[in-house]
C-alpha cells in the first residue's frame, strides 16, 4: 500500500474544508484528487498472467511505493494457479507512462499453486 505524504493530506484537506453543494460532487473531486496524487508520484504495480487453454488473463495488483514491497507480494497474495503462470513488476512513472526498470522480463512462481 502507498503511504500519505503531507501534501497529499493537505490537499485532501482543502477539498474537505470546501463548501459542497452536493456531497457526490465532494466525493467526485476527492477521487479525481486523489488518482492524480498517488498515480501522477509514480509507484509500481505487479501484472500477472496466467495462461490458460483458451486464452491468457491478465490481472493488476498495487500500487506498491516500492518495487521490494511489490515483489514480495508474489507467491504470498499474488498466487500461481497454473505452472506457467509468471508475475512481472512495473514502475508507474506517472499517469501516461509505465515502464520495466529489470533485465528480467518476468518472474515465475516456483511452482503451481505457489502460496
Amino acid at each position: 500500500m502507498m503511504r500519505h505524504r503531507p501534501t497529499e493530506r493537505k490537499a485532501v484537506i482543502a477539498l474537505l474544508e470546501r463548501e459542497w453543494d452536493d456531497v457526490a460532487d465532494l466525493a467526485e473531486a476527492l477521487l479525481d484528487e486523489l488518482m492524480e496524487l498517488k498515480w501522477g508520484r509514480g509507484g509500481w504495480i505487479i501484472v500477472h498472467r496466467e495462461d490458460s487453454a483458451t486464452s491468457p488473463a491478465y490481472f493488476a495488483y498495487g500500487p506498491y511505493d516500492t518495487r521490494n514491497q511489490a515483489v514480495k507480494d508474489i507467491g504470498k497474495r499474488i498466487i500461481a494457479t497454473r505452472a506457467n503462470a509468471r508475475a512481472m513488476p512495473l514502475r508507474v512513472c506517472n499517469l501516461d507512462t509505465m515502464s520495466n526498470d529489470d533485465d528480467t522480463l518476468s518472474l515465475l512462481f516456483e511452482e503451481e499453486g505457489d502460496v
